[in-house]
């Protein structure tokens, strides 16, 4: 990585859901403590920044990114003095700090929500956030036809202050994420102190979440579709030959046959990942070869709100979020004295951090192989970038002196095994097989026969 205001072009980031990373006081809920007891996996790992999701105060209705204080830290993770501390921690560490910045919307009990609700239509504190009046005779319909990411209307109707029905207000997310509106004054100035506040704080960056619906289309024209003359996900949710419950002990197994070649998969990408330009991102767990969990029961896929907005049609993110495995230890694996706020699967025992460390076999050895590797020959400092493709299922390209080849057919391929630096899995002398990657010399490399 190089180093300076340019770091982020290469930088490794490794993403922290605090919730589900390391908890220290026994309550089985992540906290920021337990973040900054456990950075140095990070920094061991190669990665050059922790990026942090939303930390703020929140009524949780969407995972922390409904947010009510963008000024402090949520009290079930910790303090201001602990956020200052894990910054402190990280960069004693030599890691950058990022932090998700959920600038789209905020939550419905954040202060300038609950004035705009209150203020006048001329008043500056309601253009916060975007207010319409309704379509129809008493304006029972919403101003347009956007459908949110849950599915439903993007609109919510409120009350007026004399109780009668009052003005709609936008919601790209769930009903109690509001959109803010950027093209109000107010909006971009508080938010621009808000990131003078967190930069002053010594944070080295922001992850911006939802940019693309950031900016409205002047006149908030109707969407140029209509959910009756296409497909509508939302029409088979009731539907007697759909997403019956009984398919699903059908796929558990044939989710088991297909693990293995997941993984391999997974590596394989990883070491694509690892060498192309710009700043790879690994999420807590994929440098275990983690899954999504699959078999999570209905109260902890009800923790994100696309599993109930969708009846249960969508399965939502709960089951990415599962807290992280540091060791065999019950009940939680060494994320937590406690029992984890989401279930974690049993065999993740074994393939928790602890289990991996040392092996040399391991998605985690192969993880911090591979970026110790992409820091030596420098990657993440150059953009150089060239295809070296012979046509076929095999990608392969050239950055610098390192050839990274994948496997992405069904038959094996030669290389030049004297080339070789590192693999992402188990090979015979020579021969790169499907779903594997290797990186290669280019100086020495005589590439595929």
């Amino acid at each position: 990585m190089t180093d300076g205001p340019r770091w982020w072009r290469g930088g490794v980031l490794y993403e922290v859901y605090p919730w589900s990373f390391a908890d220290s006081d026994g309550d089985g809920v992540g906290d920021l403590r337990g973040a900054i007891e456990r950075l140095d996996h990070v920094a061991r790992l190669g990665a050059d920044a922790v990026w942090i999701t939303p930390w703020f105060p929140s009524p949780m209705v969407d995972g922390g990114y409904d947010v009510a204080d963008y000024c402090d830290i949520d009290p079930k993770l910790g303090s201001l003095d602990q956020a200052d501390e894990l910054i402190e921690r990280a960069h004693a560490l030599a890691l950058k700090v990022v932090i998700d910045m959920v600038a789209n919307h905020s939550s419905d009990q954040h202060p300038w929500f609950q004035e705009a609700l209150r203020a006048g239509a001329d008043d500056p504190a309601r253009h916060r956030y975007v207010f319409r009046p309704g379509r129809g005779d008493s304006g029972e319909l919403p101003p347009n036809n956007w459908v949110c990411a849950f599915g439903s209307s993007a609109w919510t109707r409120t009350a007026a202050a004399d109780g009668t029905p009052g003005d709609w207000y936008l919601h790209t997310f769930s009903p109690e994420q509001p959109d803010l509106n950027w093209a109000s004054p107010l909006v971009q100035d508080d938010m621009l102190e808000v990131l003078r506040f967190w930069y002053g704080r010594g944070i080295d960056g922001m992850r911006i979440d939802a940019v693309p619906a950031m900016w409205k289309a002047d006149g908030l024209p109707d969407a140029g579709y209509d959910p009756a003359d296409g497909f509508d996900s939302r029409g088979w949710t009731d539907s007697p030959h759909w997403d019956h419950p009984g398919i699903h002990d059908v796929l558990r197994r044939w989710r088991a046959a297909a693990d293995d070649v997941g993984l391999s998969r997974a590596r394989a990408m990883a070491l694509v990942q690892f060498g192309l330009p710009g700043s790879p991102c690994v999420y807590q767990g994929d440098e275990l070869g983690l899954p999504e969990v699959l078999d999570l029961p209905d109260w902890a896929l009800a923790t994100d709100p696309v599993f109930g907005r969708s009846d249960g049609a969508s399965r939502g993110r709960a089951g990415c979020r599962v807290p992280l495995p540091w060791d065999a230890a019950e009940p939680a694996f060494g994320f937590s004295d406690a029992a984890p706020w989401l279930p974690q699967p049993t065999e993740w025992a074994t393939a928790s951090i602890a289990a991996q460390t040392g092996d040399p076999a391991s998605t985690l050895e192969l993880f911090r192989s591979a970026l110790a590797l992409r820091r030596a020959r420098g990657l993440g400092g150059s953009e150089d970038f060239a295809w070296s493709d012979d046509g076929g299922a095999v990608l392969r390209f050239v950055r610098g002196d390192v050839e990274v080849v994948a496997n992405m057919g069904e038959v094996p391929v030669e290389i030049d095994e004297a080339a070789v630096l590192i693999s992402s899995g188990p090979r015979e002398s020579g021969v790169l097989p499907p779903d594997a990657a290797v990186w290669l010399d280019s100086r020495a490399a005589a590439g595929p026969a």
